[in-house]
Formats: C-alpha cells, sequence, structure tokens
C-alpha cells in the first residue's frame, strides 16, 4: 500500500462519516464538538477501510512522555504491525500534527507506518495529508 492508496481510503471514510451521521455538527446550544468526539465517529468508518487492523484512540504512549495519537490501526500487543497513526484537527492548523507525526510517531520503537493528518472544517470540507515512514524498513 502506498501513500495514495491510503488517503483514498481516508477519504472515502470521511465522506461515509458525513453520509451516515449528517447532522455530526448539529448541537445544542449547551453541547459543542470536540476533536475527541470527532475522532472517535472517524474511527469507526476508517476501520471499515481497515478491518485487518484493530484501531484506538487517544491511547497513552510512555516512551513519549505519555503524548496520545488521536486515532491509530495496528495490531495490538506489539509494535512490529504498527500501521496508521492519524492526528484530527477540527478547523485548526494541521502543522503541529505533521511535526509530530515525524517526530513521535514516526520514530522508534513504535515505527508507524503511515501517518495522516486530517483537518475537517465542515460537512464536506476536509484535507488529508499521508506520510510514508522513510525509516520503515522495507
Amino acid at each position: 500500500m502506498n501513500e495514495e492508496q491510503v488517503k483514498e481510503k481516508l477519504d472515502k471514510a470521511i465522506q461515509n462519516l458525513f453520509i451516515n451521521q449528517e447532522n455530526i455538527f448539529e448541537f445544542t446550544p449547551d453541547s459543542g464538538l470536540t476533536e475527541w468526539n470527532l475522532a472517535h465517529h472517524l474511527a469507526f468508518e476508517i476501520q471499515k477501510e481497515f478491518p485487518q487492523y484493530e484501531h484506538d484512540i487517544e491511547l497513552t504512549k510512555s516512551s513519549f512522555e505519555y503524548r496520545r495519537p488521536d486515532i491509530i490501526f495496528h495490531k495490538r500487543g506489539s509494535h512490529n504491525n504498527n500501521f496508521l497513526v492519524i492526528e484530527v484537527k477540527y478547523q485548526s492548523n494541521t502543522r503541529d500534527d505533521i511535526e509530530k507525526i515525524q517526530n513521535f510517531w514516526f520514530e522508534s520503537p513504535l515505527s508507524y507506518k503511515f501517518g495522516a493528518s486530517i483537518r475537517i472544517d465542515a460537512l464536506n470540507d476536509w484535507k488529508i495529508i499521508v506520510l510514508k515512514n522513510e525509516r520503515e524498513e522495507s
């Protein structure tokens, strides 16, 4: 799998999120959307695109001062099958997320094969950047 294929699957998952939950941005005056909530719903749609992996949300990583990637796809129990790490932003800058992917999640011992920064601004308005871990051995 390459970066473009991962991006296509993520794009499809976001489209499906908005089809299946077209009211995801509609809340009462007492409620509001958080990135965690958006990532939670999105993770289930992405899971459909990568059924061979498990997913976790906001899982702490002790090797990296307990930082937490928003969504990860992996096989639990070892670092041998760390496939995809995703940072999600809602209406905010993704530059820090790209640096976080490169500086933390691509580093050993985690060594995710791919990283993605997803910025969602509104229904039908999003941007996906997919990075391949060049440090990853083929």
